[in-house]
């Protein structure tokens, strides 16, 4: 699958997606919210993980924008803080889920292998 990982911090969308290549995804990883949003135009991203705080325009905006536009990406929220009103809307809107900063990688992988590209549903897991 194609995914566009968005974190403002290059170390970690960078090792985000190193992880998901070595998983044999194809991850794009993009620091700059606004640069992640133009990568949707291309219209061959399957999968987004977005970082929920960054400066600019955050990991939720860039998500209902992507909405507006539209599209329907399956898309996993990534969050140093708790629960919040934006992240509640993103995932009454569609989001699949939010995961807290620290995450377990196999728990990222395990949601990313539930997901049925081209639709925003996932076979949870028990």
């Amino acid at each position: 699958m194609k995914i566009l990982v968005v974190d403002d911090e290059p170390e970690i969308s960078d090792l985000i997606a190193e992880i998901l290549n070595a998983a044999g995804h194809e991850a794009v990883p993009e620091t700059d919210p606004h640069e992640g949003l133009a990568r949707l135009a291309a219209g061959d991203i399957e999968v987004m993980i977005l970082d929920v705080r960054m400066p600019g325009l955050e990991g939720t905006e860039l998500y209902l924008e992507s909405r507006r536009m539209g599209l329907n990406i399956p898309t996993i929220l990534i969050s140093g803080y708790g629960p919040t009103q934006d992240i509640k809307e993103a995932i009454s809107e569609g989001a699949l889920c939010c995961i807290s900063k620290p995450f377990k990688v196999e728990k990222l992988l395990e949601l990313i292998d539930a997901i049925t590209p081209g639709t925003d549903s996932v076979d949870r897991p028990e």
